[in-house]
């Protein structure tokens, strides 16, 4: 997935906030690694903001350096960033779509220019319904 300026803005945050919290505890990567069971580049890549997945590892990682109740708003600020940065990308793709049939209606040679705005309003109707 792509991540739109603003999310990853927002995922390097909750790594920085992962990696203070980490060191606050004295902890290493190698150690959190070995706590947890999750590799430490992976752990590292949480950290920088590079991964926008929410699994296990993510899970494993928060659950070890936070209480319940901190590590719970954690989790669920990051399914909001992951899940809002998913639903710009959708809404963007079928922008690009809607353009791109919309150009591919007014392209075509055989259709008069009366065809192509009848086709061009049905399909704009038909998609935003």
């Amino acid at each position: 997935m792509v991540i739109d300026p603003e999310s990853k803005r927002a995922l390097i945050a909750i790594g920085s906030r992962l990696r203070q919290k980490r060191k606050s505890l004295g902890i290493t990567g190698v150690q959190l690694a070995e706590r947890t069971g999750v590799v430490q580049s992976q752990i590292s890549r949480y950290e920088r903001g590079e991964v926008a997945t929410l699994g296990p590892a993510f899970r494993k990682i928060v659950g070890e350096l936070f209480t319940n109740s901190a590590g719970n708003r954690l989790i669920k600020e990051f399914e909001r960033i992951t899940r809002d940065a998913r639903d710009r990308t959708v809404s963007e793709a079928a922008q690009v779509h809607r353009a791109g049939v919309v150009d591919a209606i007014h392209d075509d040679e055989r259709l008069s220019e009366d065809d192509k705005a009848l086709l061009s309003d049905l399909y704009l109707r038909l998609i935003n319904e």
